[in-house]
C-alpha cells in the first residue's frame, strides 16, 4: 500500500520522484504502474517534469503508454461505429468509465487504458440492442443463469466481437451490480442530463459531470476500492469539472437512490490513496446521513460476491425491495434453465437435470465456505 500511496503521489507530479540511479526502485515502480493503470500518467509526469529515469525504465514506461494510445484508438473507432448504428436504430446508448472519460477528461489517449467498453442502455431495450450488436458482429458472452436473468436481474452482459471488431463490450442496463439498486435506482436515471460528445465523425452520449462522480465513487466502493488509475479518475474529474457539479443534486440523488453509503465508501477509499477530492461540505454530508443496515450490507457484500455467491443471494434477498421481485430472483438462482445447467454437467441422460440441479446445490454452498476456485465451476455464478 505505502509503494501506491508514493506511486499516486508520483503521477499527480509531486516532488516524490526516486533518484535516477536508483534502477531497481524505478524497475518496481514502473511495473506496479502498469498494474494500477497508470503507466501513461507516470510517464507523462516524468516528462512534464523533466524527471531522469533509468533507460530501462524509461523504455517500459514509454512502450506501455504506447500500447495503451494505440489499444484505445482502434477501440474508440469500433465504438463510433456502434454509436452510428444505435443512432440508426433509435436505441439510446450512454458510454461509461473508460470510454467516457476519454472523450470528457484525458486529452492524450496513452494516459488512461480501457480493458473493454462499458456502455448503458434502458433495460426496455435490451433485445434491440442484442439485434444491432448481432449486426455488427458481435456475440453474447456465457449462458446466464435464465434466458430472461439480464436483463431483469443482472446488470450486464458481455459481447465479444469477431475478426476486425475484436474488442469486449459491456453492456450495462444498470449502472452497477447489487441487486438492491436495481429497485432503489430508478430504470434509465443514470441516463439523465447526458452530454453529447464528438467521437469521430459522430456524438456520442456520456454522463453529465454530477451523474459521472455519482457512478464513479459507487463503482469504486462496489469493487472494494480497485486500481489506483479509478481514484485518478475521480480525482482529476472532480478537479477540471467542479464548477459543472450540481454538488447538492448529487447528495439528493444519493439519497433518494439509497446510495449515500456506496458514494461515502468511494469517497473514503478515493481520498486514502489521492488526497482530499470532495468538497468538505459534501464530505461532511455524506458522513452525517444516516443510512439503513441494508445498504451497508449491500456495500459490503459486493466486493466479495465472485468468492461468496450464496452469501452474495442471502444479501441480495434481505436487502432488495419487492417481495415478488426477490422471489423470482431466488428461484432463477436455484433453478437455472437447462442451457445454463448444461455448461457446468457434462452427462446427458435421461434425467440429466435434476443430477446437474443436485449437483448445483451440493457445489453452491461448498463455494460460500472455501476459497475461491475450491469448488467446481458450475456452482453459482
Amino acid at each position: 500500500m505505502e509503494q501506491v500511496l508514493e506511486l499516486s503521489r508520483m503521477v499527480r507530479g509531486d516532488d516524490a520522484f526516486p533518484d535516477a540511479q536508483d534502477g531497481r526502485r524505478w524497475a518496481r515502480f514502473a511495473c506496479i504502474a502498469g498494474r494500477e493503470g497508470v503507466a501513461g500518467m507516470l510517464w507523462a509526469a516524468v516528462r512534464e517534469r523533466g524527471v531522469a529515469v533509468p533507460n530501462d525504465a524509461g523504455r517500459e514506461l514509454a512502450t506501455a503508454a504506447e500500447q495503451v494510445s494505440k489499444l484505445n484508438r482502434f477501440r474508440l473507432s469500433r465504438l463510433e461505429r456502434i454509436v452510428a448504428a444505435f443512432d440508426e436504430a433509435n436505441v439510446r446508448l450512454v458510454a461509461l468509465k473508460g470510454a467516457a472519460l476519454l472523450r470528457t477528461l484525458y486529452d492524450d489517449l496513452s494516459l488512461r487504458p480501457m480493458t473493454d467498453i462499458d456502455l448503458l442502455i434502458h433495460p426496455r431495450d435490451a433485445d434491440r440492442a442484442d439485434v444491432v450488436l448481432g449486426r455488427l458482429g458481435y456475440e453474447p458472452g456465457r449462458n446466464l443463469l435464465r434466458s430472461d436473468f439480464y436483463p431483469r436481474f443482472h446488470y450486464e452482459r458481455d459481447y465479444v466481437g469477431r475478426g476486425s471488431n475484436g474488442v469486449r463490450l459491456d453492456v450495462h442496463v444498470r449502472p452497477w451490480r447489487p441487486l438492491r439498486y436495481a429497485r432503489t435506482v430508478p430504470d434509465g436515471a443514470m441516463m439523465l442530463d447526458t452530454v453529447l460528445v464528438p467521437l469521430g465523425g459522430t456524438n456520442m452520449h456520456v454522463p453529465c459531470p454530477t451523474n459521472m462522480v455519482i457512478h464513479l465513487l459507487c463503482h469504486a466502493a462496489f469493487h472494494g476500492g480497485g486500481r489506483l488509475v479509478w481514484a485518478e479518475d475521480v480525482r482529476r474529474f472532480v478537479d477540471r469539472y467542479e464548477g459543472d457539479i450540481d454538488w447538492s443534486l448529487l447528495l439528493l440523488r444519493l439519497r433518494v437512490w439509497r446510495l449515500t453509503f456506496a458514494a461515502r465508501v468511494g469517497a473514503d477509499w478515493v481520498e486514502s490513496v489521492s488526497g482530499e477530492v470532495l468538497p468538505e461540505r459534501v464530505r461532511e454530508t455524506l458522513r452525517a446521513t444516516r443510512v439503513s443496515w441494508r445498504d451497508r450490507w449491500a456495500v459490503l457484500q459486493s466486493p466479495h460476491d465472485a468468492e461468496h455467491p450464496v452469501r452474495r443471494t442471502a444479501v441480495d434477498m434481505l436487502c432488495t425491495p419487492g417481495w415478488r421481485f426477490k422471489l423470482g430472483y431466488l428461484h432463477a438462482v436455484t433453478v437455472p434453465d437447462a442451457g445454463h445447467l448444461a455448461e457446468g454437467y457434462r452427462g446427458r441422460h435421461p434425467g440429466w437435470t435434476w443430477c446437474a440441479l443436485a449437483s448445483r446445490w451440493v457445489q453452491s454452498p461448498m463455494r460460500a465456505i472455501l476459497p475461491s476456485g475450491s469448488a467446481s465451476t458450475g456452482a453459482a455464478r
